[in-house]
């Protein structure tokens, strides 16, 4: 089973308000392993774990909100912050030109 069908089944069997709540659930136990890791409380998998399942909640949430809209804001996002990046010299202006070449021969 391909990942969006994984996800669509999920949502259909749950509901979107429990896939929604479910979401803010995981965000809140990333937020929380990331502050215990910081006090070395928690481990870097503990953080992984927490990573994966934000992730899987995003991919939900992209299906329920729209996906492609959702993959063009990122693109847009991913380009402002190399933009930014440019700007503060930490990548030079072939490098920058060539990644936006890449993510825009990615997303045809």
């Amino acid at each position: 089973m391909k990942t969006d069908q994984l996800y669509r089944r999920t949502i259909e069997a749950y509901g979107t308000a429990a896939q929604k709540d479910m979401a803010v659930e995981e965000c809140s136990e990333l937020v929380n392993a990331l502050c215990k890791e910081r006090r070395r409380r928690a481990s870097m998998n503990d953080v992984i774990t927490e990573i994966a399942d934000v992730t899987i909640m995003a991919g939900q949430l992209a299906l329920m909100y729209g996906k492609e809209a959702v993959e063009q804001e990122i693109r847009r996002k991913q380009e402002r912050l190399l933009s930014r990046l440019y700007e503060a010299e930490a990548v030079s202006r072939e490098e920058m030109l060539e990644i936006l070449d890449k993510q825009r021969e990615a997303a045809v």
